[in-house]
């Protein structure tokens, strides 16, 4: 009997280890989720869905000594193109023979949305744990973000375990009904193509 109830034991430990903990400071969980998303390096694609709206989208985000540079490929709708250097975004749209290139300041893509400075999110939100979910082939815990007043929406993202990069984001209407959400479908972490 004890020789069985030993090798029960040793079968369940590799689930009891590969559970990971659930992060207790839910506001120190979502700086370290804001500041991964900017030093991540990490290529793949996610949907946003508004509505009755789909569009699916490929990203590569690369940051290193020289700084960090992003692009993102729409992979349906009109064909064009971000790429972000550092502070500076520029779009790429063929234009028949051309491409016209347009510059923006300050434009932030999927999923580099939270605050770098989480102190605002915690002024203006409660904030409560989702648990764990998988997500794109990655653990993932997620965070819910009540609003304090009525001027603001709700949300729920979830990141990644290990990383901590931004993998889901869902964002409510003030009836509790979704009205966007950004979803990686696949992502790797830790590359991204030069």
């Amino acid at each position: 009997m004890r020789l069985w109830l030993v090798w029960v034991l040793l079968i369940s430990l590799p689930a009891w280890a590969a559970q990971a903990e659930n992060p207790s400071d839910l506001d120190a969980w979502l700086s370290h989720v804001a500041k991964a998303t900017e030093q991540l390096s990490y290529e793949g694609t996610y949907i946003y869905q508004r509505d009755d709206n789909v569009e699916i989208s490929h990203i590569a985000h690369r940051k290193d000594r020289a700084g960090e540079l992003s692009k993102l490929d729409a992979l349906s709708g009109p064909p064009h193109a971000f790429v972000r250097v550092n502070d500076a975004v520029y779009c790429y749209i063929p234009d028949g023979d051309q491409v016209k290139v347009e510059r923006h300041q300050h434009y932030k893509f999927f999923p580099a949305l939270l605050p770098s400075s989480t102190a605002t999110l915690t002024k203006h939100y409660s904030l409560s744990s989702l648990g764990q979910a998988h997500i794109a082939d990655h653990d993932s815990f997620g965070v819910s973000l009540t609003p304090l007043d009525e001027y603001r929406y709700s949300y729920a993202v979830w990141a990644d375990m290990k990383t901590g990069l931004l993998l889901k984001l869902v964002k409510f209407d003030n009836q509790q009904n979704v009205s966007g959400q950004f979803t990686f479908t696949q992502v790797d972490i830790g590359q991204a193509t030069d």
